[in-house]
């Protein structure tokens, strides 16, 4: 599974060069016809190479012959399958349930595909819930990941003390009870009922902990519907989660739900939530640029702000693309046909380049979150250029 951090790590990769490599695998949607994943290599290979100079074809050759290898000896799986490859061993390795465009690049780690990846389908969280467990799930790229689980029995037991083994046994068969009657019960009842909400709530910090390091949007909280909204009212007041983290839905699932019945059924509701979210996010757009409250629409000047660091959330369609120019002498972008020369130095050293390989690296270099659309949210950007910003100041 592709996560941020494995964005970043590559970002951060030394290495150089590196042959990268995205190939789609799918044979379910391969067109008839079409060459299988490895012929499709060769030829992205040979595309490579031919427009390589002599020296680097050299360096590349037996690098290419490793990983020719590899790909001959290794089963692909899900759709797509990316690989990059040092001098000396495979770095990185993806298979993906997403498709990609057939691409071998040499060089520096290519990275754009991977990054508008990230940014087409966000994550999102799912806690399976029931009285004595909590199971975390991170969803992302149509791919489901187990997060660990808490126990209820298990933090008891850490946290020690002579009542622990009967409250234990009563969270495990609650019909049971404890021994005695009256008023024992009902005081054992309220201890069992109170570690119980502190286990729900001490589980709570590590949704939002969850939410820092992977990035995640919101939650889908599952299980049966009594449990999950004891475990709602538990947080409450003053600890729910809705101060900090969103709950876009509830799964009436069992507790041993397998992560395939988790993943089918919590996406349609993570679709749903995309929808609304990316709607919400056009529409403050048009509102504050219709206001004119640091925000912009349009490529020209979206590019400018980018270029000079105030943009917060750069928003625009899936299917956005446009010639770009960037100066050799600055590394400043602008509009292929606006300027002969570049409008920051002067330079006349100027090189073609898209604007889909463009805009994740400039994201990435001035510190703009990257949003792409789909569905309603990108029909009705794209009636206004097809992109815009959210500015920090």
């Amino acid at each position: 599974m592709l996560t941020q951090q494995d964005l970043e790590r590559l970002v951060a990769l030394e290495a150089n060069p590196v042959l990268s490599v995205y190939l789609n695998v799918d044979p379910a949607g391969q067109q008839a016809g079409r060459p299988g994943h490895r012929l499709r290599w060769k030829s992205a290979l040979k595309s490579l190479q031919e427009g390589l100079p002599s020296e680097e074809q050299k360096r590349l050759a037996p690098i290419a012959e490793e990983l020719g290898t590899y790909l001959q000896n290794h089963r692909p799986q899900g759709r797509a399958w990316v690989l990059f490859w040092g001098m000396s061993s495979l770095l990185a390795e993806f298979h993906l349930r997403v498709p990609v465009v057939d691409e071998a690049q040499w060089g520096r780690p290519s990275l754009v595909q991977l990054e508008w990846l990230l940014a087409e389908y966000p994550p999102y969280g799912v806690v399976l819930v029931d009285s004595q467990r909590l199971r975390f799930f991170y969803l992302a790229l149509s791919e489901i990941r187990s997060e660990g689980e808490r126990s209820l029995s298990e933090e008891m037991s850490q946290g020690g003390g002579q009542e622990a083994p009967a409250v234990i046994a009563a969270a495990a068969n609650p019909s049971r009870g404890a021994a005695g009657g009256g008023d024992q019960k009902e005081a054992f009842e309220a201890r069992l009922a109170a570690q119980t909400r502190n286990f729900w709530r001490s589980a709570a910090q590590e949704l939002r902990d969850l939410q820092q390091t992977q990035g995640i949007k919101a939650v889908v909280l599952a299980g049966p519907k009594e449990v999950s909204e004891r475990f709602l009212e538990a947080l409450a007041p003053g600890n729910s989660l809705g101060t900090s983290l969103e709950i876009i839905g509830h799964l009436p699932l069992s507790s041993d739900a397998s992560p395939q019945e988790i993943l089918a059924k919590s996406l349609p509701l993570i679709e749903a939530q995309e929808e609304r979210r990316q709607q919400g996010l056009v529409a403050e757009l048009l509102q504050r640029t219709a206001q004119s409250q640091s925000a912009s629409l349009g490529l020209g000047p979206t590019l400018k702000v980018l270029q000079s660091g105030r943009v917060a959330q750069l928003i625009l369609t899936h299917d956005l693309e446009a010639p770009l120019s960037e100066c050799a002498a600055c590394q400043y972008s602008f509009l292929a046909s606006s300027a002969d020369s570049c409008p920051r130095c002067g330079s006349s050293g100027l090189q073609a380049v898209s604007l889909r390989v463009l805009l994740p690296l400039l994201a990435r270099r001035h510190g703009a979150k990257l949003e792409v659309l789909h569905g309603q949210a990108a029909e009705r950007l794209a009636a206004q250029g097809g992109i815009g910003a959210l500015w920090r100041y």
